[in-house]
């Protein structure tokens, strides 16, 4: 996906409560990655909600909804599969996995401004 002008409109979400039972690991978790060097504090004004939700082994898991960015970026040529294109390529497979690809998304280098 590429950026395109959008002559100063901005994607501007409310943001999501967080629970009272992860809110301390969340805390914890951005402290971390500012810390590495991932995010940093910002005073944008573009604003996306995030939420937590507890992964299986107790940690937090912290997602983002960006649909609104879907107005503002060119498409690849090339899309993913559907969720049906998906199923129909595995109908008779009896091994699946589970995989966290853990940090991946961190290595997607964003351009500054």
């Amino acid at each position: 996906m590429f950026y395109k002008d959008t002559q100063g409109e901005k994607v501007v979400r409310r943001g999501q409560i967080v629970s009272r039972s992860l809110r301390e690991r969340t805390k914890a978790y951005f402290q971390d990655l500012e810390k590495r060097g991932i995010i940093r504090k910002s005073r944008s004004d573009w604003r996306n909600p995030i939420r937590a939700i507890e992964k299986p082994n107790g940690e937090a898991r912290v997602v983002s909804n960006l649909m609104g960015l879907n107005d503002i970026v060119e498409k690849d040529l090339y899309t993913l599969p559907t969720i049906r294109e998906i199923i129909q390529a595995t109908q008779g497979s009896t091994v699946f996995s589970v995989v966290d690809l853990k940090e991946g998304f961190y290595r997607i280098e964003i351009k500054k401004t």
